[in-house]
């Protein structure tokens, strides 16, 4: 008689408070899973950030070694130039 009357009733009050305990259980994962999803989104911006950081670092430092090229290339020409002015001045002082 008494398992009739649970039955018509409804659930036992332990299958409710069981029920109950699962909606709260969902809750609480779907409020955990958007905490993740905010902090990981949060990353993924930062890394992007430092990505882009990292780029422009690179870009400077290629022209920079660029630009260390091209003075040590004028100052080998240069280099050259005078040495063939010195050449040149020696030939004229020697005849």
């Amino acid at each position: 008689m008494e398992n009739q009357a649970h039955n018509t009733m409804g659930a036992s009050p332990c299958e409710a408070e069981l029920q109950e305990l699962m909606e709260q259980i969902d809750i609480m994962v779907s409020n955990k899973k958007l905490d993740w999803e905010r902090k990981m989104r949060a990353l993924e911006t930062r890394l992007d950030l430092r990505d882009q950081e990292l780029a422009n670092a690179q870009t400077c430092l290629d022209q920079k070694g660029q630009e260390v090229l091209n003075i040590h290339v004028n100052s080998d020409r240069n280099h050259i130039y005078s040495v063939g002015i010195c050449f040149s001045l020696r030939m004229l002082f020697v005849r």
